[in-house]
């Protein structure tokens, strides 16, 4: 496997790609890095304490709003406990969905034990398989950014495959503040009634 890029390099990419306005969802081990860098209002830091959940949670968002695009930040670990869910967005036609998937080949924030399946796991060829109309890896040496606006620029649901470097000392994942709090502030910037001072 590809050793890949940081995590810190491939979060600064999504900023550089992304369009404006546009709704990330950073999850598990993309949390820490994206809040350190500065959340955009229109993001939110996903952390639930079940895996499998970025995919569907952006989903949602993406259908609630088919005037932005949204995108997911999943693990690969993540990823693989609910591949059902790359299915559910092909049958969606959720057309503003883009997913970024963070392949470190481990289960970063429970210690780093290997993800099951490795890189037997082709996730691009199982993003296909299951109908979405775009789905590639970045290749050795290619520049993220520029893959990353080939992805907000498809027409139709997408799906990016980047290698990640593991991280050996990665903090603990933790939220970014109380979920419920969180939540309601950004879901009334999403419904178009931003609370007092957001920017």
């Amino acid at each position: 496997m590809s050793r890949g890029i940081s995590i810190e390099a491939l979060v600064d990419a999504v900023e550089a790609a992304r369009p404006r306005p546009s709704v990330v969802v950073p999850t598990m081990s993309a949390v820490h890095p994206y809040v350190a860098r500065g959340l955009s209002p229109w993001d939110f830091a996903y952390l639930p304490s079940s895996m499998g959940q970025a995919v569907p949670f952006a989903l949602g968002v993406a259908l609630g709003r088919p005037d932005l695009p949204v995108c997911a930040l999943v693990g690969d670990g993540s990823l693989v406990m609910n591949l059902g869910c790359l299915s559910t967005a092909t049958e969606a036609a959720a057309r503003n969905l883009r997913i970024v998937v963070v392949r470190n080949g481990v289960y970063q924030v429970t210690g780093g034990q290997a993800v099951v399946g490795g890189e037997a796991v082709d996730l691009v060829a199982v993003a296909r398989g299951c109908g979405l109309p775009h789905a590639w890896r970045l290749e050795d040496g290619a520049d993220p950014v520029v893959a990353l606006r080939a992805l907000f620029a498809a027409d139709g649901c997408a799906l990016l495959d980047v290698p990640v470097t593991p991280v050996d000392d990665a903090p603990p994942a933790r939220s970014p503040g109380p979920a419920a709090a969180r939540f309601e502030r950004w879901r009334r910037r999403l419904v178009g009634d931003p609370p007092e001072g957001d920017a």
